[in-house]
């Protein structure tokens, strides 16, 4: 007999557990650390956000072990870690270390996305509350981020996306990558939370999630909005088919609305009033560079260019293996392309390196040129050149493994559809997309935290057991 049983609605009127008010305090305690990251940065005094967050994961990671079903579980993941771990510090000894705390404090933040989805899968499992907690922390965030954008305009302390155009609003956060997947991943498990609570709580967090994407100005936070309208409309879909009730339909017709409206405005938005200005101050430093262009010798048309735009990567490597590298272009638009030029900094730093740093990667200050960090922006070529062959195959691997698990559970087990669980799938497909084409996702704490928990969330609901036409919600199943 399973070991599952099938749990009615009776259990919203429980008494709130430790389990929820733990997950739920953790979850809106993350804004508040990044409103502190900033004004930390802003005032130039030390951070503590970093400890707190190591802090946490240590806490986390202990108690991780203690409520796991299965102890060689834990036992078999955290020593995988700290095998790796060892192996890389190894490599880095033997190719001479310079600075092994950073390279040891980057590899806390990196290696806090699986530790906590290890974890947070361990709590749902042991009390599937834990899930509502999370939804509901996920929907407040939204309301913490949405004041902070109002309390910077109010006090004129507005941080802004595009620093150089002043264009895109923040509020009390730092990074406009990271903001824009924290958001493109909170809407869409808010939307499924606010839905079955009433319209006007669905509607007010709805406006405030879709307002705060078309404000951040990058081009994620912008495209999100139509993934998020259309993705969780088709998801609507599939719980007005289970249960032919009207809310879902308002739903769908109010998200395409809203997605209308986003189109509509796209002209006045900061992301496309950013990127025209870009473009002009782009085409205008072009034509002057080439007017007061003064030929001396062969490599005039290019030191004063690669000066100005590669500094680093000439102060490093020399021009001369710089513009190799860059086949002699001459193109303004190719050459202050920031990301370009620290992904290219970091292959030529693998070319230098022995065969067996490739097998485990570098140390973090090999990424450093001077005091200036050119960590490239997307998350896997940081995982690549920092890790090797072998980080990077164990990350894949345990995706890949994952993947399949998941798949498999979601043809065979149908049972285990949910409108939670697409709303949490589409929340993970969102910040993996991100991770591809804008970075900071698997590697910054304060989003993979987030990516940890749709992650589990995702597994935990994937792998409830019930009968078949019981209700559509995660929750209701419990051991």
């Amino acid at each position: 007999m399973s070991h599952y049983r099938y749990r009615s609605k009776e259990i919203e009127k429980e008494p709130l557990t430790a389990g929820f008010v733990f997950v739920f305090l953790f979850v809106i305690l993350q804004p508040l650390l990044d409103i502190g990251s900033y004004f930390s940065i802003v005032g130039g005094v030390p951070n503590i956000s970093f400890a707190v967050r190591t802090i946490l994961l240590a806490v986390i990671g202990v108690s991780s072990v203690i409520v796991s079903l299965k102890k060689w579980h834990a036992v078999a993941f955290y020593g995988m870690i700290a095998v790796y771990w060892a192996a890389h510090m190894l490599v880095c000894l033997d190719a001479g270390y310079r600075d092994p705390v950073s390279d040891a404090s980057y590899f806390i933040k990196v290696i806090q996305l699986p530790v906590y989805a290890f974890a947070f899968l361990q709590f749902f499992r042991r009390n599937p509350r834990c899930g509502d907690a999370f939804q509901l922390g996920a929907t407040i965030n939204i309301y913490i981020i949405s004041l902070s954008l109002l309390l910077a305009a109010a006090t004129n302390t507005m941080s802004h996306t595009y620093w150089y155009t002043q264009k895109g609003f923040l509020g009390w956060f730092y990074s406009g990558n990271a903001q824009s997947a924290i958001l493109a991943a909170l809407l869409p498990v808010a939307l499924v939370y606010t839905m079955k609570r009433g319209k006007l709580f669905f509607g007010v967090t709805a406006l405030l999630g879709f307002m705060n994407l078309f404000l951040i100005g990058t081009r994620v936070a912008y495209f999100s909005i139509f993934i998020i309208a259309i993705g969780m409309s088709a998801v609507f879909l599939f719980g007005w088919a289970r249960r032919k009730k009207g809310r879902w339909i308002k739903g769908i017709l109010f998200l395409l609305a809203v997605l209308a409206v986003c189109a509509g405005g796209y002209t006045l938005s900061p992301m496309y009033q950013s990127r025209a200005q870009h473009e002009r101050y782009t085409e205008e430093k072009t034509q002057r560079e080439e007017e007061e262009q003064q030929i001396t010798d062969q490599y005039t048309p290019y030191r004063e260019l690669y000066q100005k735009y590669c500094a680093e990567l000439v102060d490093t490597f020399g021009l001369e293996s710089t513009l190799q590298q860059y086949d002699y272009t001459t193109e303004v638009s190719i050459l202050s392309d920031v990301r370009l030029k620290k992904r290219t900094f970091a292959a030529m730093q693998w070319e230098r390196k022995p065969r067996i740093t490739h097998l485990f990667g570098y140390e973090y200050q090999t990424l450093m040129a001077g005091e200036t960090s050119m960590e490239p922006e997307n998350d896997f070529h940081v995982l690549f050149y920092l890790y090797g062959y072998v980080g990077m195959g164990l990350s894949l691997l345990s995706v890949l493994s994952l993947l399949a698990w998941a798949v498999k559970r979601l043809v065979y087990n149908r049972v285990s559809w949910s409108v939670a669980l697409w709303g949490n799938l589409l929340s993970g497909s969102l910040l993996l997309g991100s991770s591809f084409f804008a970075g900071h996702t698997l590697v910054r704490p304060n989003v993979s935290v987030y990516f940890s928990f749709i992650l589990a969330l995702s597994l935990a609901l994937l792998g409830q057991k019930g009968k078949a036409g019981t209700p559509d919600e995660g929750k209701h199943f419990a051991r």
